[in-house]
């Protein structure tokens, strides 16, 4: 992917903010502004304990 590097020294002190506003704004849309991806991996296949059952007595004991 190429990067492109803009230049906005010339610009009013306004319009810089509004152009860096913006571009925080597009950044926050897209999910490009977080820090880490979720791995998919970790997250479905990930070890359940057995379910083990409870007793009539252990049932009733609640």
């Amino acid at each position: 992917m190429k990067t492109n590097l803009l230049d906005i020294s010339d610009l009013p002190e306004e319009i810089k903010m509004e152009v860096i506003d913006f571009y925080e704004f597009v950044k926050k849309k897209h999910g490009l502004d977080r820090e880490k991806k979720v791995n998919l991996k970790e997250m479905i296949f990930k070890k359940i304990p057995a379910f083990i059952p409870l007793t009539r007595e252990e049932a009733h004991e609640r």
